[in-house]
Order: structure tokens, then sequence, then C-alpha cells
């Protein structure tokens, strides 16, 4: 059986940033001020903070990208904790290389009290930089979101199933280059 190939630190910078771009067309709201990224504990950070290289690859868009940690739950939204702007909290639970040279990537989007269903985005490389090229739904729950009191960061619960619609799969993806750095 075929091993798959591992990814190094900016491979895995650019698969995520091809999902988080991909559930930014998808997903942002016109009243979204900013985005708050999060990755999967212990892949960067234990808090799942992405890294500055990571962050860095959003510096020309119009709304800034920040850390997890800068965001919090405010009245059943989620907000930059610095400015009060309402944020879109960007998830990505788990990556996974394939023995095919692909990437499954799974993860939501948070904008209140309901988040997107958790999908399954299949990445895979295209010219120098990746591209999402099938998204399907991975469990058919939604969660809630609750303001952990010791911590003050937005914490997710499920709240029941739901089958949602596969409003991805007619998407012809978005294709990302790697970013000079």
């Amino acid at each position: 059986m075929r091993q798959a190939p591992k990814l190094s630190a900016s491979e895995t910078d650019q698969v995520l940033e091809a999902v988080y771009r991909y559930q930014l067309a998808h997903d942002a709201r016109p009243k979204t001020g900013v985005l708050c990224l999060y990755t999967p504990s212990g892949l960067y950070t234990p808090s799942g903070d992405p890294p500055a290289t990571l962050l860095q690859r959003f510096a020309g868009e119009p709304r800034p990208a920040l850390a997890y940690s800068a965001c919090k739950v405010e009245e059943g939204r989620i907000v930059e904790r610095a400015t009060g702007k309402t944020a879109l909290a960007l998830f990505i639970a788990n990556v996974r290389p394939l023995p095919s040279g692909a990437v499954e990537v799974e993860g939501w989007s948070q904008a209140g009290r309901l988040s997107s269903s958790r999908l399954r985005y299949r990445v895979v490389r295209k010219g120098t930089g990746w591209k999402v090229t099938h998204v399907r739904e991975a469990r058919h729950t939604k969660f809630f979101v609750t303001s952990k009191q010791r911590t003050g960061r937005p914490e997710l619960e499920p709240i029941g199933a739901d089958r949602c619609q596969d409003r991805c799969q007619a998407s012809g993806g978005t294709e990302v280059s790697p970013s000079s750095a």
C-alpha cells in the first residue's frame, strides 16, 4: 500500500490558505469585519493559533486575518477582542495527506450562534499552488457557540443532527499560489 507523502511546513500553509480562502469566498457576509483563523491544536501551537507565516498570506485582504485567540463570543456573535468588529471564524479541525498526493482537510466557519456544517475539503496541487476541488459534508451536526467563563474564547457544543445542502459541489474551487514572504 502506498504511503501518503508528508507535507512540509510551507505546503501545509499553502493547503490551509486554499481552504481558508474557499471558506471565505463561500461563507463571508458583508458585515464581516475581520477573519479569525483556527488551526488544529498542536499543528502549529497548542492553542490553535496559526503561525505568522500563514497570517501574512492574507495581508492584502480587505478584512484583516487574525489568530483565533484575538476573538471572543459577545452577545451570541463572534467579535474581535480589540475593536468589537464582527468576525468570521474559519476553523480547520484536521489535515490528512492522502496516498494520491491530495490532502483532505476537515473544517467549518462560524459567524454567530450556528456554524456551517462540518465539511471535508479535497485539496490538490495545481501548478505551484493548491486548489480545493471537492467539498462534501463530513458530519450532520450543527454547533452552538458558547463563551466559556474560564477562557472567554468561543467554544463549540453540538446541538443536533442536521443535513445541509451541498452548496460547494458546483464550485470550481479557489486556486492559491504560494505567497512571497
